[in-house]
């Protein structure tokens, strides 16, 4: 997260737990995200911010729901390749 944030991503988190959870788990880490949201407002934060690309990593059937649904591409966080990933979609160096 550091380093998308360092490259100039508009980054942060979108989950099933609840905002403060999101907000005290980046405030441990010393981490100023852009965003917290529940993931259902994943079509919020397309709203809020002009991008080239918009995509979500997760872990479920749900995130990847959420994320399509909202016109994010999404990978998975255990059984896609991240780094290959982000390659394809050009969002790596």
């Amino acid at each position: 997260m550091r380093r998308a944030l360092a490259l100039g991503f508009v980054a942060g988190s979108c989950s099933d737990r609840p905002i403060s959870f999101q907000q005290a788990l980046w405030a441990e880490h010393g981490i100023d995200v852009h965003f917290t949201v529940l993931k259902q407002h994943l079509t919020t934060v397309r709203a809020q911010f002009d991008a080239e690309h918009y995509l979500h990593i997760g872990d479920t059937p749900i995130d990847r729901m959420m994320a399509e649904g909202a016109g994010f591409d999404f990978v998975h966080v255990i059984e896609d390749d991240l780094l290959l990933a982000l390659e394809t979609l050009n969002l790596h160096e």
